[in-house]
């Protein structure tokens, strides 16, 4: 799992186009091999984008359900 986060849709072009370089320009490849994220932090009007919390709230939960002692009973 590959998480990369950046904060608007330019640096994320940017970004993208360090990987097609690196990549020889086969980031298909890197998208098929692996589980890529790429969250902008801000949107157009500099809040905090909608994938971006989603995605921050869900690992919240994450953490607090590991945290919790009923996930180690099936281990």
């Amino acid at each position: 799992m590959i998480t990369i986060f950046t904060y608007n849709e330019t640096s994320r072009m940017e970004i993208m186009r360090t990987l097609h370089k690196m990549s020889n320009g086969r980031t298909s490849m890197l998208f098929q091999n692996n589980e890529l994220n790429i969250f902008c932090t801000h949107d157009e009007e500099h809040k905090m984008s909608d994938t971006f919390l989603n995605w921050h709230q869900y690992r919240k939960n994450e953490i607090l359900q590991i945290q919790t002692k009923e996930f180690f009973t099936d281990i």
